[in-house]
């Protein structure tokens, strides 16, 4: 499994591809849908590929409303990673 430095590489570098929006410097505040054009489905998307890429199963992962760059970083919050 990856560490907890090198998810946070991988879902930046995964919001980066998945932006209709020119990010810039990625923060935890930017909001998904009005910042970064990314929609609902995708933002899914991001955290499921990103969490089978460091090998950490869904069913581990706290799963909530994904409004902002930081909720999709906290789903890996206090993972064993």
């Amino acid at each position: 499994m990856s560490s907890s430095p090198d998810i946070c590489e991988k879902l930046y570098e995964a919001i980066r591809v998945a932006s209709t929006e020119e990010p810039g410097e990625l923060r935890d505040s930017l909001r998904l849908i009005d910042d970064l054009g990314i929609s609902s489905m995708t933002a899914l998307m991001v955290l499921m590929d990103t969490a089978e890429e460091a090998g950490i199963p869904i069913a581990d992962m706290e799963l909530k409303e994904l409004i902002t760059v930081g909720d999709l970083v906290s789903c890996f919050s206090g993972l064993d990673a």
